[in-house]
């Protein structure tokens, strides 16, 4: 049973524990962060997701959700090896819950498109993720290559409700026709990686 300080080493990737309760992992959130150059600071997406006291982490946790934050030993690596990490982090997830709550997992950026591929990677190989939700924060839209590479697993996974939440400026990358529902909010004034309003509309609209 997982310990509520516990980091998992990770195919290419480190996963963080933040646990609701003391009985482990029981209704997972697994959050995978914005893709980039190098490894991901962990402190630092755990600081942007807990910047005031109305946070994203304080209210997964509230709600009884188990908030995993996963990071990328190189977020610049090739987009099915980013999304092995995703696999290997929903295995190791499952094999450690408790109970058979169906997980709710998304990403920031490029983090949202790898586990978007991941999750129609093991669709394609007719295996069982367990999520009943995707979501995509500010997801970023797959190149040309990519584009290619994820049509051949069908583009987008079919069984989770997919959700996408855009924050900001960004006008977003992807469109809505692809997603069950959408939200869009402007940047939180306090610091906020995401808004605080976004985050409970996503926890109203899991799985």
């Amino acid at each position: 049973m997982a310990s509520s300080d516990q980091e998992w080493k990770l195919d290419a990737g480190t996963a963080r524990l933040l646990l609701a309760g003391d009985e482990g992992i029981v209704k997972p959130l697994l959050l995978f962060s914005k893709a980039g150059p190098g490894a991901t600071d962990l402190d630092a997406l755990q600081a942007r997701l807990h910047a005031t006291t109305d946070s994203f982490g304080d209210a997964v946790r509230a709600r009884g959700h188990d908030l995993i934050l996963i990071g990328f030993d190189d977020g610049a690596a090739h987009l099915s090896d980013l999304a092995d990490t995703v696999v290997d982090a929903l295995r190791r997830t499952t094999a450690e819950q408790t109970g058979n709550a169906p997980l709710a997992v998304g990403g920031i950026g490029r983090g949202a498109l790898a586990v978007r591929y991941a999750l129609a990677a093991t669709e394609y190989r007719q295996e069982n993720h367990r999520a009943g939700t995707y979501f995509s924060f500010n997801g970023t839209a797959p190149s040309p290559e990519e584009h290619t590479e994820l049509a051949v697993l069908g583009g987008w996974p079919r069984l989770p409700q997919k959700l996408k939440l855009v924050a900001g400026d960004l006008a977003g990358d992807l469109g809505d026709e692809d997603f069950d529902d959408t939200t869009t909010a402007p940047a939180d004034p306090g610091g906020l990686l995401i808004p605080a309003a976004q985050t409970s509309w996503l926890l109203d609209h899991l799985a």
